[in-house]
């Protein structure tokens, strides 16, 4: 009976000690069984955000990036360990400028892609100066000058295997920001979120992506139940192909959100695909409005110049061809966290009677 209770004390002292040993393992390793929260985006598909003690992880569908303040917590083998918050950053997209920007950490980016093509005048100066450098071009990069900016990471857009390869050897992060794959304007938006957390700005970001939300789903309010709904195509002729937006696409989306038929909504593309001409002529020839994106053409002379078939079009008989100027605009950079803007330029083209004080910001007719 004695030893009995004696074998049972060990017991427990024995599975009390494998339980200690093993929780202080998972401490040196930086690894908890499960977040203390997590933060699952409300319209963005491709991120989330898990939150330890004392690091957090920044999950896509594809890759996992650990941001702490230690980095000697971390223990995992291959993880891409990233000390937060970052200061000098290089990224290859407009939109990641842009959301440090938005961030007030406009100082911690030191390198850009094409950046004379970037419409914002805080850029340009800071361009200008010599505070940022052009370190790739088309998206090919000059990695003798992206290495002598010694960046903290490099945010890319797509997968590239050879900057991956690159940046490992001279132990550069490389992280992918996936916020043109999202399918609503205010999934694209939210990755605003997904670049805060490398500046330890998660809160800031998460209020300024609310208050659009709020603003956006405002002005959704306003068409959704419109009984006139006018059609409207887009994109234009290149090279004997027409591309336009897919059915499921963020730009479909917009048009939908501010009271307007596309004619391609039941495509289920989520990006853009080509079309023949002759297939957008039979669409588009009755259609409202026009999308266009011709970079030469700013008039109505100018398009049909461009294309004589494309005075037959009724949008353009009617004076009702809608553009942005992305040299005058900044459309791919704040247009991205400010969708709710951009949701109300489009809601003035095509029901102009429910904002009539509302003056055009990216798209406007011709």
């Amino acid at each position: 009976m004695f030893d009995n209770e004696i074998m049972r004390a060990y017991i427990s002292i024995f599975i009390v000690a494998i339980i200690t040993l093993f929780s202080a393992c998972q401490r040196a390793k930086g690894v908890a069984e499960k977040p203390l929260s997590t933060y699952t985006p409300l319209y963005a598909k491709g991120f989330k955000i898990h939150y330890f003690a004392d690091y957090k992880v920044v999950e896509t569908e594809n890759h996992r990036y650990y941001l702490t303040g230690n980095p000697s917590l971390i223990k995992e083998k291959d993880a891409v360990v990233i000390p937060v918050p970052v200061q000098n950053m290089a990224c290859m997209a407009q939109s990641h400028w842009t959301a440090a920007c938005i961030l007030d950490e406009m100082e911690r980016v030191s390198g850009i892609c094409d950046g004379k093509y970037i419409a914002d005048t805080v850029f340009q100066q800071r361009f200008r100066q010599g505070d940022i450098k052009n370190f790739a071009e088309n998206q090919t990069v000059n990695y003798e000058l992206l290495f002598s900016l010694r960046p903290q990471l490099l945010m890319l857009s797509f997968d590239n295997q050879q900057t991956n390869n690159m940046l490992k050897e001279v132990g550069i992060p490389v992280v992918l920001n996936g916020d043109f794959l999202e399918n609503h304007p205010l999934g694209r938006a939210e990755w605003l979120i997904f670049v805060a957390a490398f500046y330890n700005k998660d809160e800031e970001a998460k209020i300024f992506f609310n208050h659009s939300v709020e603003q956006y789903e405002t002005l959704c309010a306003l068409t959704e139940n419109r009984i006139e709904r006018p059609t409207v195509f887009d994109g234009s002729e290149s090279s004997g192909v027409w591309y336009v937006s897919g059915g499921q696409s963020y730009m479909a989306q917009f048009y939908a959100d501010a009271g307007a038929d596309y004619v391609w909504q039941k495509n289920v593309d989520c990006g853009s695909f080509p079309v023949d001409f002759e297939v957008v002529y039979h669409k588009g020839i009755t259609s409202n409005f026009w999308r266009t994106y011709l970079p030469h053409a700013q008039s109505y002379t100018a398009v049909a110049a461009e294309n004589s078939l494309y005075a037959d079009f009724k949008a353009w008989k009617e004076r009702r061809i809608f553009y942005c100027d992305n040299l005058r605009t900044n459309l791919y950079g704040m247009g991205v966290y400010q969708p709710e803007v951009v949701l109300a330029d489009m809601i003035k083209i095509f029901h102009p009677d429910l904002l009539p004080e509302h003056e055009a910001v990216y798209y406007g007719f011709l």
